[in-house]
């Protein structure tokens, strides 16, 4: 249907031509009131004494209307509805513009404005609001109580007839005990015509038997369609006194029985469906196209018959474009406020899972506690802590890191678990809506198909969040660092010790080996060799002389060897020993250093573990407290992850409620667009 602006413009066409024709000027002047005004309403009307006040108490709640058994009602009351009870109040609206709110708590004075039977300050009112709860009202729709349709007072007649002329709807009450009579069935054929969506409902329906309303029932409905509208129509018994009891004692049965419920469903479901709002448009196009034909055919002549008949088919067109456009707007907002409603109820489960979330830190906190107990027991009570402590202090770092690392894989592993859970949540509330919009009658056609396999080409991926953190970093491996340069050290000289040794030995070999060189050479040498000697005589007779002659030429031969091999060994053996006495110089010398090293790292391991026993003992005191602190910050880092993580989950929910909104909107759009473009009139 067209917007109200497109009517405003109608009229205003319609007024710049007509506004000073003495019988067409003041109606069109109205329906610019009415347009500018417009205000979507449920009036309730019916005869005086028919029960109106007593049902409108029905269906608040509580008996705030007067239900006097004459005339009563005399000023106007709109009651709209509000969702808090420090919102409830009266507001007085007077003849003069000037209004007067008075406290909701002075309720039974609510008679003294609205009745016959109140003050002369009713004279001076020109309506009367009441803000109350009603389910089946919003901010955009309000429940009327009028004077009554056979009012026996001019100026009360007016205000009803003013109020059925721009209500969106009408409940229309008959004495389900008598029937309906001429004047129901001309006031019903009346609203009908005005496009007026109607509920009609039967009062004082509890004295009669099943049966005997059953007849009443019949009756009616075969006159309504005999007489008034040939469509389907639908009778809404209710007693008003049991409603009101029922809902005073929160009684399901007596509610159900007394029928206000049935009626109270209907109302709600017009009121969700935006249909007042089409209605309130429909009844001014009425009233627009009724005065627009009258003018047309006052205006009208055989020139112009032509003309009048293309106007004729232009409204028409107009109309059902209107229509059409209506039905795809009412479908839209279906769409629009199921899906506002999914994004102001988040499904969000963060309650649940911030309680996983801290029975996981519980669980990883209470571990790093009994590692950090079991490591202080340890440097207490062990008896050689000092050559262990390292040993135990980086068991206890690797611990620790493993323990930091499951924790944090745990947090990631339940955030996985989340993320996963949100997606599967859109998608299955993607999936209800597809249902929802599928199940919804209407009287156009919408291929929900198409609109499926459009959103499922919505992309849906919500950015994973790092649980990542710092290990810890306090070392001690300068300890083991420096005690491996002291032993290397130790290890080179005991090297170079060995060497120096092995090269005495060699010495000493060498130094025998030419004591036996020398001995068999010696042997070789043989025995010194004895003098020769030779007798001989010279001269004969008496001068005959005997001579001895002595040989030593081979022992000076052999003295001459031995000397100089036992000069060669002597030398050879005194450049040995030199030698030798140097190596073994060298050697002690060697022994010393290695000796001083070894008592130098005697000390330093004496030094290093006094410092490891007085660390150990810091640490006892202290670590505690950095455990405590490291865990706190630990903990904070991860919920600081889990928090944003939580914010990205929220926020794809609603940017995909957005994209999904927008993308419903257009493809209603197109449908609507392309119906339109269809439409043809003869």
């Amino acid at each position: 249907m067209q917007s109200k602006f497109h009517y405003i413009k109608l009229v205003e066409d319609a007024l710049a031509q007509y506004e000073d024709d003495f019988i067409f000027g003041g109606p069109l002047l109205e329906l610019q009131e009415r347009l500018q005004a417009i205000e979507s309403s449920i009036a309730v009307v019916g005869q005086f004494s028919v029960g109106k006040s007593a049902l409108l108490n029905a269906l608040l709640g509580e008996e705030l209307l007067s239900t006097r058994r004459i005339e009563s009602t005399k000023v106007l009351t709109k009651i709209k509805t509000v969702t808090n009870e420090q919102d409830k109040a009266i507001v007085l609206h007077y003849k003069n513009g000037e209004s007067k709110t008075i406290s909701i708590e002075d309720i039974e004075e609510l008679a003294r404005y609205t009745t016959f039977q109140g003050t002369d300050e009713t004279d001076e009112l020109k309506l009367v609001e009441l803000y109350w709860p009603v389910s089946f009202l919003n901010e955009e729709l309000t429940l009327i109580d009028t004077p009554g349709a056979n009012s026996l007072t001019a100026s009360a007649f007016k205000v009803t007839e003013e109020a059925l002329r721009s209500a969106s709807a009408i409940i229309y009450l008959f004495n389900g005990q008598k029937g309906m009579d001429q004047v129901d069935y001309k006031l019903l054929t009346e609203l009908i015509e005005r496009q007026k969506h109607i509920f009609i409902v039967a009062t004082h329906v509890d004295g009669l038997t099943q049966s005997e309303w059953q007849e009443v029932e019949s009756s009616v409905l075969a006159k309504i369609q005999q007489q008034v509208d040939k469509s389907q129509q639908m009778i809404y018994p209710v007693s008003s006194m049991q409603a009101l009891q029922g809902k005073a004692e929160h009684n399901p049965s007596l509610l159900q029985a007394s029928g206000i419920t049935q009626l109270e469903d209907a109302l709600q479901a017009f009121m969700l469906s935006g249909a007042y709002e089409q209605a309130s448009l429909r009844s001014i196009e009425h009233d627009y196209t009724t005065l627009m034909e009258e003018i047309a055919e006052e205006e009208a002549s055989e020139e112009e018959k032509e003309a009048l008949a293309r106007k004729h088919r232009q409204l028409r067109y107009e109309r059902l474009v209107a229509i059409t456009a209506l039905s795809y707007d009412k479908i839209e907002r279906y769409g629009k406020d199921i899906l506002r409603k999914r994004s102001d109820q988040l499904v969000n489960e963060e309650l649940e899972n911030n309680e996983a979330l801290r029975a996981i830190s519980k669980k990883y906190k209470a571990k790093i506690a009994k590692k950090f107990e079991d490591f202080k027991n340890v440097i207490l009570n062990h008896p050689d802590v000092t050559s262990k402590f390292i040993v135990y202090y980086k068991v206890l770092e690797k611990e620790l890191n493993a323990t930091y690392q499951a924790w944090a894989d745990n947090v990631a592993k339940l955030n996985e678990q989340k993320v996963q859970q949100i997606e599967q949540q859109i998608k299955a509330e993607d999936q209800m809506f597809i249902e929802l919009m599928t199940s919804l009658e209407t009287d156009v056609a919408m291929d929900w198909r198409t609109f499926e396999d459009q959103i499922k080409r919505l992309s849906l991926k919500i950015e994973r969040i790092a649980f990542e953190t710092e290990e810890l970093h306090e070392k001690v491996d300068e300890y083991d660092e420096y005690l491996g340069e002291l032993d290397e050290a130790a290890k080179k000289s005991k090297k170079e010790l060995a060497e120096i040794e092995h090269e005495a030995k060699k010495l000493e070999r060498k130094f025998n080996l030419e004591n036996d060189h020398y001995e068999q050479d010696v042997i070789a040498l043989g025995k010194a060799p004895k003098v020769k000697q030779h007798e001989y005589t010279e001269g004969a007779l008496w001068w005959k002389k005997k001579y001895i002659h002595t040989d030593d030429s081979e022992l000076v031969a052999w003295q001459e060897k031995m000397a100089a091999l036992t000069e060669e060994h002597e030398l050879k053996k005194q450049l040995l020993t030199q030698e030798l006495e140097e190596q073994r110089e060298f050697m002690f010398e060697q022994q010393e250093w290695i000796e001083v090293l070894e008592d130098k790292i005697t000390d330093e391991k004496e030094a290093l573990n006094d410092e490891i026993l007085s660390f150990a003992l810091a640490t006892v005191v202290k670590q505690n407290q950095i455990v405590d602190e490291t865990v706190k910050a630990y903990t904070q880092e991860l919920h600081t992850l889990w928090r944003k993580q939580s914010q990205l989950c929220n926020d794809l929910h609603e940017a995909h409620i957005k994209k999904l909104t927008k993308q419903f909107v257009r493809f209603v759009s197109e449908v609507k667009t392309q119906a339109i473009k269809n439409i043809e009139v003869a």
